[in-house]
C-alpha cells in the first residue's frame, strides 16, 4: 500500500467528515476528495427499541434462522447473529442462508421438518488493489495479480447481469407445498379445492339421508371470497375435509 502511495494510519477515530476533508479525533485534518465508509457492518439502531432478543445489537436467531423465543419470526443477513455458528458480517453467508430459509418459510407455512443452516467456516475473498490486480484469501493462504482481478471482475459483471433485463413475470399456477395445503389465489388448483370440499360435503349428506341415487356434479364456476376472507375459508374446508365422516346432516 505504501508502493501505491496509501497512508495507513491505526488507532485513529474519525471526528467529523467534512466537504473535502475528514477532521480526526486528535485535531488532524485529511484532505478528501472522496471518502469511503468501510468500517464493517453495524446494527441498525431501531432494533434496540423493539423486544427482539439481541446480541451486541444483533437479532439472535436459531440454527433454523427463527428468532430465539419466536416461532413465527425469522432474521437472516448481517442483521441475524448465529450463536450457534458466529461468522463475520459477509454476503457469502446471506446468500448461502437463503435455500434454507425459503425451505423454512415454506415449512412454516405447510408443515413439515425445519432444516438447519450450517455456515461453511472458510469462505473465498476477494479484494480489487487497483491497477487491475486483486488479493485472494482462503484457508490462511493468500495471491495477489492481475489474473485474479480478471476473475473477480468477471464474477462481479455476472452477478449485475443477472438484475439486468430481468423477464416479465407472468403468472403460474402453484406447485409443491402452498399454506396449509391450499393456496390463497383464484387459481385452478383453489376452485379444486372448493370443488372438493363441496364433493366431501355432498357425500356427508349422501351417508346421512340415505339418498343412494343422488349423483353429484361440480359447479362449472365459482366466485371465490375476497383475500381478507379467504383463508380463514379453506381452514374451514381443510377441516371438513380432514375430519372423519360422522352421521350428522349437513
Amino acid at each position: 500500500m505504501a508502493d501505491l502511495g496509501i497512508a495507513v494510519r491505526i488507532k485513529t477515530q474519525v471526528a467529523e467528515v467534512k466537504p473535502g476533508a475528514v477532521q480526526l479525533q486528535g485535531g488532524d485534518v485529511v484532505p478528501a476528495q472522496l471518502c469511503v465508509g468501510a468500517a464493517g457492518a453495524f446494527p441498525h439502531g431501531w432494533l434496540a427499541q423493539t423486544d427482539l432478543p439481541l446480541v451486541e445489537g444483533f437479532i439472535d436467531v436459531r440454527p433454523d434462522l427463527r428468532v430465539r423465543g419466536d416461532d413465527a419470526l425469522f432474521a437472516v443477513g448481517d442483521c441475524a447473529h448465529m450463536a450457534h455458528a458466529p461468522r463475520p458480517k459477509a454476503g457469502v453467508f446471506a446468500v448461502r442462508a437463503a435455500p434454507v430459509l425459503k425451505h423454512n418459510l415454506t415449512v412454516a407455512l405447510a408443515g413439515g421438518a425445519m432444516r438447519h443452516f450450517r455456515p461453511q467456516k472458510h469462505y473465498l475473498k476477494l479484494i480489487s488493489l487497483g491497477g487491475k490486480r486483486a488479493l485472494a484469501e482462503k484457508y490462511g493462504l493468500t495471491l495477489e495479480g492481475a489474473a485474479l482481478w480478471q476473475w473477480k471482475d468477471r464474477i462481479d459483471r455476472a452477478f449485475m447481469d443477472r438484475l439486468d433485463n430481468l423477464p416479465a413475470m407472468t403468472p403460474q399456477r402453484l406447485k409443491g407445498l402452498v399454506a396449509q395445503g391450499e393456496t390463497e389465489t383464484q387459481s385452478p388448483c383453489a376452485r379444486g379445492a372448493v370443488r372438493r370440499s363441496a364433493r366431501v360435503c355432498w357425500i356427508r349428506r349422501l351417508m346421512c339421508s340415505g339418498l343412494q341415487q343422488e349423483r353429484w356434479s361440480p359447479p362449472r364456476a365459482m366466485m371465490l371470497p375476497s383475500c381478507a376472507n379467504l383463508a380463514v375459508d379453506f381452514r374451514c374446508f381443510r377441516r371438513i375435509i380432514s375430519e372423519p365422516l360422522s352421521p350428522i346432516l349437513l
